[in-house]
């Protein structure tokens, strides 16, 4: 679904990108594991239109999405929760989700949103609350809720743990994971390396901008180099 051929980003004189290359197929997890400032969000931005391609290509199914702005992204079927969640602190639960919905003219709004509280119940509670009163933890659920109301192709996940207690992780995972079982395609961006790996199918890791490793979730939780750079052991 997903292809990424020899990508570079630039910012000014840093190269956050140097000719990385990568695929997603449909129905799969990958993971795109790293430490700060590798190039994981940076990524995940070029893919969404928010981050402008220096050299290389994107393209989903096949048309490149190299230029294309990111509301025409979010039409051609790319969901993105970003790092820091980035809610609309200032409108409702059931707003933001509507915001998330923002390219579609079909009627059936209301019924995916139902189906949103089926899977986020504490956002169904709060629905009428003002995102920016709600914990770290709803707000991630509302992030990855508002990115799955574009009905998208490709859902794009960074950081989905980032400042959460331990048990919200746990709960955001088993998110990942039903969603995996319903045959969601995801990339997933995780310094929790660990949950990361075991959720996703194929892994790549990014260090200063070049991807160095890759395989299996299983192969890459038993390379010793995995585990003693990002799993502490």
């Amino acid at each position: 679904m997903l292809t990424i051929s020899n990508l570079s980003v630039r910012y000014g004189a840093i190269e956050a990108l140097r000719g990385i290359s990568l695929h997603v197929g449909t129905g799969e997890v990958v993971a795109l594991i790293g430490a700060n400032g590798a190039g994981k969000t940076t990524a995940m931005r070029a893919i969404s239109g928010l981050a402008p391609v220096t050299s290389g290509d994107i393209s989903l199914d096949g048309r490149s999405l190299r230029g294309v702005r990111p509301h025409h992204c979010v039409r051609l079927g790319i969901g993105h929760a970003p790092e820091g969640r980035m809610v609309f602190g200032d409108q409702s639960v059931r707003d933001n989700l509507l915001l998330g919905a923002f390219t579609r003219k079909d009627r059936e709004l209301e019924a995916d949103i139902d189906g949103i509280f089926a899977v986020f119940p504490r956002l169904g509670e709060r629905q009428h609350q003002l995102a920016g009163t709600m914990s770290g933890g709803e707000q991630q659920m509302l992030a990855i809720g508002r990115a799955l109301m574009g009905r998208p192709k490709l859902l794009l996940l960074d950081e989905p743990s980032l400042g959460l207690a331990p048990l919200v992780v746990r709960e955001v995972f088993a998110v990942i994971g039903r969603l995996k079982a319903q045959g969601m395609t995801i990339l997933l961006v995780e310094q929790m390396a660990n949950q990361a790996l075991a959720i996703a199918d194929r892994a790549y890791v990014i260090e200063t901008g070049r991807l160095t490793l890759e395989g299996t979730g299983a192969e890459l939780l038993a390379d010793p180099r995995v585990q003693a750079a990002y799993l502490g052991a």
